[in-house]
């Protein structure tokens, strides 16, 4: 089940928008034993649940997460707290 739903997110990820592009190439998985690990390690709460979705981000469909951009966006009228 894990892999048949990792395929079909990826391919929603590889449909060219403007945030798909920002992410598909940087989408991978990383070790050959995710989609096995993705089964319970996934989980926000689960202790390897950062570098599952840093290192398995199809596996863990957290592939949005990896951009900056997408995982904190500015919104519109924020100012930034640094300035250069």
């Amino acid at each position: 089940a894990v892999i048949q739903s990792s395929i079909e997110y990826m391919k929603q990820i590889w449909i060219p928008t403007p945030d798909n592009n920002r992410i598909n190439y940087k989408c991978r998985n990383m070790h050959k034993e995710c989609s096995l690990w993705a089964v319970d390690e996934c989980d926000d709460d689960d202790p390897n649940a950062e570098w599952m979705h840093a290192n398995c981000a199809p596996a863990c469909q957290k592939c949005h997460m990896l951009d900056i951009a997408l995982r904190c966006p500015l919104e519109e009228g924020n100012e930034p707290v640094l300035k250069p």
